[in-house]
């Protein structure tokens, strides 16, 4: 089983193992979705804003849970999502390795984000 690796440090906040994952549309659809990264982050809800964001590259992102990840893991399984991974060696439609990965929440690495203040 493939999972987000932790990166071994104490925190005294609320953190998630999770993917950095990214995502490709066409004519508004998505066709691509893809493991990035994996990476440990703290869990932070801020001022003024809805939902849970964590920080990657300076930047503060949405955190996407669990089952919105496992649905893209089952259409990836099922051939209707081109699913790949570079932390896993996946490419295609390779159900069984699919399977394989850990469903953990997410960040979209192209997602609309704003700068750590």
């Amino acid at each position: 089983m493939h999972v987000p690796v932790g990166d071994n440090r104490y925190r005294v906040t609320r953190s998630a193992k999770l993917w950095v994952v990214i995502r490709k549309t066409e004519a508004g659809e998505l066709t691509h979705f893809g493991i990035n990264d994996s990476i440990e982050r703290s869990v932070y809800n801020v001022l003024g804003r809805v939902g849970e964001y964590v920080q990657y590259q300076n930047y503060f992102h949405p955190l996407h849970p669990e089952n919105e990840f496992e649905k893209h893991l089952s259409l990836g399984a099922s051939g209707k999502l081109y699913f790949f991974s570079n932390c896993a060696g996946i490419g295609g439609s390779e159900p069984e390795k699919i399977r394989s990965i850990s469903i953990a929440p997410f960040i979209y690495e192209d997602e609309s984000s704003f700068p750590v203040f």
